[in-house]
């Protein structure tokens, strides 16, 4: 089963961060804004989505490596406050 975590990405440097992350991990991520969805590790298809609302993020793997991306995003700020 998929983990999910709310992001906003606010400005281009955590953009880069949220890719770079992506891109580095061994997960398969996913991004959905209302009905479009994209592959997480393509900078093209991120930036076709409405990054004015909070995106929900799928992340599918390892629970260990889907533990670490997320720390990751924590650690970048990345993470939606709910």
């Amino acid at each position: 089963m998929p983990n999910s975590v709310k992001v906003t990405l606010e400005n281009k440097d955590q953009i880069k961060h949220f890719i770079n992350i992506n891109m580095r991990s061994n997960c398969e991520v996913d991004v959905a804004n209302g009905q479009n969805f994209i592959d997480g590790k393509s900078i093209v298809g991120l930036m076709t989505l409405n990054l004015v609302d909070p995106l929900d993020v799928f992340l599918i793997g390892d629970p260990t490596k889907v533990r670490d991306v997320k720390e990751k995003y924590q650690s970048y700020n990345l993470i939606c406050a709910e």
